[in-house]
Formats: C-alpha cells, structure tokens, sequence
C-alpha cells in the first residue's frame, strides 16, 4: 500500500506494518492527538507500555510522508467477554497529523483491518468518542461496514 499522492504535491507516502522502532513517535502521535481532542488524563508512560504491547501482540500500522511518521492506529487483542474463542480487536489509538487526513486516513484503516484479518481477529472494535468530529469519524467507520453497538455514559467521580 505505497503510493505517491499526486503529481502536483510530489509527498511520498507509505503505510505499513508498525515496528518496535515506531514506538517513541506513536506515543507523540496519541499525545498530540489527546491534546487536539481535550484529553487530559495522558500518561507518557502508560501510553508507550501501551504501544509496545501493540506492536508485539496487537495490531499497529503507520503512514509515514517523505519518511516521517505521521500517522498511526494501533490496537491491542483481547477475548470476546462471552465466548473466548472469539478475539475482538479494541483499537487504542488512532492518529494522523491533520495535512495528512484526507485520503490516507482511508487507507492506514484499510491496512489495519487486512492485518486484523491475518490474526485471526473477528471483530475490530473503533470509537468515535475521542475524535475532534465523531460525526466524521462515524462516517468513515460506517463506510467501512462497521456498525455502532452500544452508547456509553461516563461519570466522572474524581
């Protein structure tokens, strides 16, 4: 899935399994991304624990631009809570530098999804929740046949 984006903006772009190298710069990406969305519980520590275990047991998939990491969404394998013959694949994070969105954002889910199937993963689990535009991001997931399951509530007791 390489590909030049057109002849006119001459970005060179690539999207590809994640590596144990990708780690420091897809913990800044889920920073920056915590940041644009207003999330203020980021922990750096918690996060990079996080990414190692995706990239050793999960599924993580980058989108790199002119050889810079732009772009990462990453989730870990967990048992379906009834049946744990059945593996569900909760994405953790997904993020791409805003110039980078448009087409490639379609194209790092698309490559997230082959790799999910080669793990023998049945249900790939995203959330809108988080996303500067869960409206967008709900339509994106939908186009891909993805369907909304449940509406969650938090209370924040702290």
């Amino acid at each position: 899935m390489d590909g030049k984006q057109s002849s006119t903006n001459k970005t060179d772009y690539k999207i590809r399994k994640g590596e144990p190298k990708d780690i420091p710069v897809c913990v800044k990406l889920a920073e920056q991304g915590s940041y644009e969305v207003e999330i203020h519980a980021f922990d750096e520590d918690h996060v990079f624990l996080l990414t190692k275990k995706i990239q050793k047991d999960g599924v993580g998939v980058v989108l790199e631009a002119d050889g810079e990491q732009v772009g990462y969404i990453g989730g870990v394998i967990l048992p379906h809570p009834y049946d744990p013959r059945f593996n569900i694949l909760q994405t953790c994070s997904y993020y791409i530098k805003p110039k980078h969105r448009n087409v490639w954002a379609i194209k790092l889910l698309k490559l997230y999804i082959e790799e999910a199937k080669k793990k023998d993963i049945h249900i790939v689990r995203m959330q809108a929740r988080f996303a500067k535009d869960p409206v967008k991001m709900t339509k994106l997931y939908e186009r891909f046949g993805f369907e909304a399951q449940d509406i969650t509530f938090d209370l924040d007791i702290s």
